[in-house]
C-alpha cells in the first residue's frame, strides 16, 4: 500500500492526502524525511488527523521530522520488547 501511495504522490492522482495518523502511513524516519521532500516536490499536501498536522503548515518540516524520530524510536522499542518476550517465552 505505501508504494501505492508513492506512486499516486508522483502521478499527482491526489492534491491531498489524510491520514489517520503518520505512525499508520510509515514508523521509519528515514522514509518520512524522503516523503515530505517528496510530498513537496510534487505539490501534494499531506494531512494527519490525530497529529492535526499539514505538510503545508508553517514549521511542518520539523514536525515531520520530530514525530518520525518519535515514531521510528517507538518502533525499535516496540521491537526489541517482543524479542525479549519471545526469548523469556523459549526460556
Amino acid at each position: 500500500g505505501y508504494n501505492r501511495i508513492l506512486d499516486g504522490i508522483r502521478n499527482h492522482s491526489f492534491d491531498v492526502l489524510i491520514v489517520d495518523d503518520l505512525s499508520r502511513l510509515t514508523r521509519s524516519l528515514g522514509d518520512q524525511i524522503v516523503l515530505y521532500d517528496l510530498l513537496k516536490y510534487h505539490d501534494v499536501e499531506l494531512f494527519s488527523i490525530c497529529d492535526n498536522l499539514s505538510s503545508e503548515a508553517h514549521g511542518a518540516k520539523t514536525s515531520f521530522q520530530l514525530k518520525g524520530l518519535v515514531n521510528d524510536m517507538s518502533n525499535e522499542g516496540h521491537a526489541n520488547r517482543t524479542k525479549r518476550g519471545l526469548e523469556a517465552r523459549v526460556r
